[in-house]
């Protein structure tokens, strides 16, 4: 009788880690695909270049009537181009940062990346059947179709 009481805790032990690892397991894939998720948001939401390049004329402008005031107005430009330049990238890079986070954090109060505009998450089983029935050059194993023009494109 002890000896089947005794399996018995041995069992539900074993289940319950069992269960355990299958929520850590789960809770890392969670936190995977949450990250990938932000991560493809922050680039799509970024506007890097803009910031850049607005920095870069900005940082001119500012530059070139700074030394025009002592004779030397294209080094000036040239200078100010450079600092406003840092300055844009820099600008971005806390706006990365801010979209990544409140993108990530979003996903993980959800326990699942959301779907972006109404499209399909990529990979999933209803994203294979949307691509299969929109175009019909789709290839389901790289998930890329071919358009008229024969390029290349990722079904989206």
């Amino acid at each position: 009788m002890a000896y089947k009481i005794g399996r018995s805790a041995l069992a539900v032990v074993v289940a319950l880690a069992g269960l355990t690892m299958m929520a850590v397991d789960a809770s890392a894939q969670s936190r995977a695909r949450c990250d990938a998720y932000a991560r493809d948001y922050a680039n799509r939401a970024t506007n890097t270049g803009g910031n850049v390049a607005g920095g870069a004329v900005g940082g001119a402008i500012v530059g070139g009537v700074i030394g025009s005031v002592t004779g030397s107005w294209g080094r000036g430009a040239a200078i100010g181009s450079g600092v406003g330049a840092i300055a844009g990238a820099g600008k971005s890079s806390g706006d990365w940062n801010r979209n990544y986070r409140r993108a990530y954090n979003d996903c993980m109060r959800r326990g699942q990346a959301p779907r972006a505009r109404g499209r399909y998450e990529p990979w999933t089983p209803a994203w294979h059947d949307y691509c299969s029935r929109k175009y019909r050059s789709f290839n389901p194993r790289t998930g890329y179709y071919t358009t008229y023009g024969g390029r290349k494109r990722f079904c989206r």
